[in-house]
This record gives C-alpha cells, structure tokens and sequence, in this order.
C-alpha cells in the first residue's frame, strides 16, 4: 500500500530487490517427463520448500516425470487498448458502457524498487471486453472491436494446474514422489544444471530440442497445460549476458556489444511484471520475451560489455525505457504506436538511418505507394546497407534481409490464407494496401478473393497471414504475374528489412561502433530525447 501527498492509499503490486532484480526465466518444454544432471552438489526441494534430498552430488542422470495431471483453466476476454494513465482508461470504458459495452478496467504490472528507490513504474490499465469460456466465440466477438481498435484475445486463469510427479536418478537408487514442483538448490555459485531436450522455436519455423545449462535456482513444475515446464531464476546481469550472446556475435564491435546489453537491460526493466501474467515466471526462453539459451557459449566481449555498463538503462521523463530493436530496419525505423496496441512512445519515433540526412532528398515521407515501391527497390546510403562495405565479421543476416523477395504460387497463398485467418477467399485475385507506417511497413490490407474480400490490420498479424512461416517485415510491395485469362498465377513480395523496425537497428548498431561511433551515440542515434543512468 502507498500513501501519496493527499493520503489516498492505494493498493499496487510492488517488487523490491536489494541489489539488482532477480528474473525467473521459463523454458518450454511440453513434455511429460524431463532429463536434467547436477554438475555440482544440490538440495532438492519441494513447492513447500521442505527437503526432500540433501547435498546430492551425483554423475548420473535424473529424471523427472508426471505420473498425473491437469492443466489450468481459463475464460477469454477481449483487450481493447491499455494505457498508462488510469483516468484516460476510465473515459473511454464509460463511453463504451454508454453504448452497451460489457467492458472493465483490468491492472496489470508492478512497480519495481531496488534498494529501497523506486526505479519504475510498469503498472499499466487494460480496457478489456467479456469474459467467455468459449475462445471461438470471443474471437467472433472481438470482428465488433477490428474497425477501431488493434485488440487481441487475453487469457485470465480461473483454476490453477495441479500434478503429481516421481523423481529418480538413471540407476533407480533415489527416487521421491512430489506434487507440482520440486526445486533445485545449488550449495555453490559455480554449480549448474544441464536440461536435456529443451524445445528450441524460432519465428514461426518448427523448433528443435536443444541442451541448456542453467545456473542458480531451477525449478522443474507442472505448467498450464499439465504438462512440465523448467524454470531459472537468475541475476539481472546474469540473463543480460545469456541475452546479448543470443543476439549478437561477440566479435562484434565492443561499443555495439554494449549499445545491445543497455538497451536489452532498459527493455527488461521496463516490462518486468507485466509479460506472462498467467504463468509463475517473468520471462519465457523464446523470440516472445528475448530468446535465452542459458550459459552456453558466453564470450569474454559479452561480459565485458555487460560488466562496463552494469546498471546501466536508458531513460525518459523518470522510466526506464522499452527500448526495443529489430535485427534490420531496412533504412528508415518505425514509429512505436504503428506496430504494439499500447500508448505511444515519444522516444521511439521512425528515423531515416543514416547520421547525415534525413532521407527526404532520395524518396521524402513515404506516404503514397509510388514513393515506397521507389523506397523498396532503392539502395539507399543507410546504415544497414552493407553494399561495398567489409568487415573483419560476419553480417550476413544483414546483406540477406535489406532487400529481400518471396514468390508464392496463388494456390499456396489461397491455402496459406485460409489456415492462418480461418477465412475461405476462394480464388485470390489481388492484394491491396491500405494504411502503412512512417517506415512504409503495413498497417493495414485487403485481401480480394472470389468468395468475399477480408481486411487484415496489425504488422504483426500481416506478417503471418501471407506467409508459410512469418514475412521478414511488412514493408513490402506485390508483384502479381497473371495468366492469359487475367488471374493470378503467382504472387511476389518485394520487401525491406528484418522485423517490426521500432527502435534500435543491430544491423545500423554494429555498423555505426565500426565507424568508431560509442554506444552513447549509437543509443542516442536510434531513441531520441533519451538519456542513460546507473539504476543499481
């Protein structure tokens, strides 16, 4: 409870933590059973935290396994938008109401202290339609809301899983039945656990299982599903550094490395509390929250660049920033507020990539689709342009996603279509844009087809919708080659760039720490009207 100037109390969700935030960090598994080794001595632990083995140090392998199970319950409900200010969620949900509308006020987030000093506020007020127990029927529901609003369906749990699991090593010589979660404890900080089989998915692509090795507190639970799920709970700077692996190389330039780990940290800060609100941990493993892969492959550049800007985070007007990034902007960024149905970000606002212009004397605001199919086939002098450029490293990813294309035949994009929308278009005959970002990435289409014409907004959402996988970006332009009859045969997406394009260009980045540029302006570069402080 906090007691402010008037002396209105009010209730929030608030964590604190001495010295630097602890993440707890989930893995997939989907698995009934799950094979993990100690490399180190451990206590195991039940939910109740009762002892259930001590000092175990053991070679061999152990299992874990659900002897019974059920999965969580859930009602689905409709978020409208979410804003940050309490008020502005109230006005609109009462005008709703005024026509009719089943619509509530839903908190979410928390406000985080370290050291006794508040460092952020991410609470935030969803305005949120319904509560069915039927997703089908709030999907159908939600088509009332797609004119004015970027809504999605949110889960709420009404009934927590429950199981009963048996653990024992490979030679059958220690075994114990637990309910729902058994914990394991580490005697020293340089033990670690090796989890066997982990589902590895990137994108939209099928994954594959993978090892992990995990340091710290690793909780092996029943999840949502009744199935099991593994859970690390590690420092801050700990996960910065598994991130940053993740995500660049470490021969990277050292400045970039850093620009990377601030910007990581920023983004972390300022979305703790408020990712997986159904489930007990903070973060997951995947492309979703930051893709983490444990302690494998660390690299002393990593952890000297972690290391030199410990605490570090980016700013504005007293919060730690959601200081996203995208792999390969393509040339210009986008605006915040075009992508994520949330309030806006002032400090994320699309740029022309390059330190010198601001692109208006090659194609100007990109505003008709004359000036984007121009853009889209250009190559233009941007950061991210590895044209004539050659480094000591690889940046590949980058010379691949600047200019890209993708052909599909009509009859594999009809069946595309109808698998991810659950529409039936029928014959695809063109498709249209409608609304599209400062960066030129779309906003809005509509698909023309023979049984009826559907209209598809969220970059998001396009993306997946006309692709087997996911488009490497919604900046795009069609090319459509008919037959002698006037219909399509093939569709051709001409696109630029690698991701959604909000925020910090890696590719532009890593670019820029080459020239010699520091990771303060390379930050400054990309989030505008920011400034860096040591938060712990």
């Amino acid at each position: 409870t906090i007691t402010d100037k008037n002396n209105i109390k009010e209730t929030f969700t608030i964590r604190t933590f001495d010295n630097e935030p602890v993440i707890r960090v989930g893995l997939e598994s989907g698995n009934m059973n799950i094979d993990f080794r100690m490399n180190g001595t451990y206590d195991i632990i039940d939910e109740n935290d009762n002892v259930l083995m001590e000092n175990v140090k053991s070679k061999l392998k152990w299992r874990v396994k659900i002897l019974e199970s059920t999965g969580a319950t859930f009602s689905y409900s409709i978020l409208l938008k979410e804003f940050f200010s309490e008020d502005d969620c109230m006005n609109e949900l009462l005008e709703l109401r005024k026509k009719g509308y089943d619509v509530r006020k839903k908190e979410v987030g928390c406000i985080l202290y370290i050291n006794g000093s508040r460092i952020n506020n991410n609470l935030r007020y969803q305005l949120i339609c319904g509560k069915w127990e039927d997703k089908d029927f709030a999907e159908k529901e939600m088509k009332k809301f797609k004119e004015k609003y970027e809504c999605r369906i949110i889960k709420e749990k009404i009934s927590e899983s429950e199981g009963k699991l048996e653990l024992f090593d490979s030679e059958y010589d220690r075994s114990a039945e637990i309910m729902n979660t058994l914990k394991l404890i580490p005697k020293s900080e340089d033990s670690s656990v090796t989890i066997y089989d982990v589902y590895c998915k990137k994108g939209n692509h099928n994954g594959r299982k993978e090892k992990r090795k995990l340091k710290g507190i690793v909780e092996i639970k029943v999840d949502n599903k009744g199935e099991l799920t593994v859970i690390s709970t590690i420092s801050l700077e700990d996960y910065i550094i598994g991130l940053v692996s993740c995500m660049m190389s470490p021969d990277f330039p050292l400045e970039s490395l850093k620009a990377q780990a601030i910007a990581t940290r920023s983004k972390i800060i300022s979305t703790y509390g408020l990712k997986h609100l159904n489930d007990n941990y903070d973060f997951c493993s995947s492309e979703h929250c930051e893709l983490y892969k444990g302690i494998y492959s660390l690299n002393d550049n990593v952890r000297i660049a972690v290391k030199e800007t410990k605490g570090k985070v980016l700013m504005h007007n007293g919060n730690a920033c959601h200081a996203v990034y995208n792999p390969v902007c393509g040339g210009h960024t986008e605006d915040y507020y075009n992508i994520w149905n949330s309030p806006e970000r002032p400090y994320l606002k699309g740029i022309f990539d390059s330190e010198n212009s601001d692109g208006s004397e090659i194609v100007g605001p990109l505003d008709t689709e004359k000036k984007v199919e121009r853009w889209i086939n250009s190559r233009p002098k941007v950061n991210c342009n590895l044209s004539g450029r050659n480094f000591n490293h690889s940046l590949d990813f980058a010379k691949k996603y600047f200019r890209w294309e993708i052909t599909y035949s009509r009859r594999e994009l009809e069946e595309i279509i109808k698998r991810k929308t659950n529409e039936d278009i029928g014959i695809l005959y063109d498709i249209i844009p409608r609304k599209r970002g400062i960066s030129g990435r779309l906003k809005e289409i509509e698909i023309l087809g023979s049984h009826k014409n559907i209209v598809l907004r969220n970059e998001n959402y396009i993306r997946h919708a006309l692709s087997d996988g996911l488009l490497n970006s919604s900046c795009f332009i069609v090319e459509v080659e008919t037959g002698d009859d006037g219909t399509p045969i093939n569709f051709t997406f001409i696109g630029a760039g690698s991701g959604h394009g909000v925020g910090m260009c890696q590719a532009g980045a890593i670019v820029m720490a080459e020239y010699g540029k520091s990771y303060e302006k390379i930050l400054n570069h990309f989030y505008r009207g920011i400034k860096t402080e040591i938060i712990y």
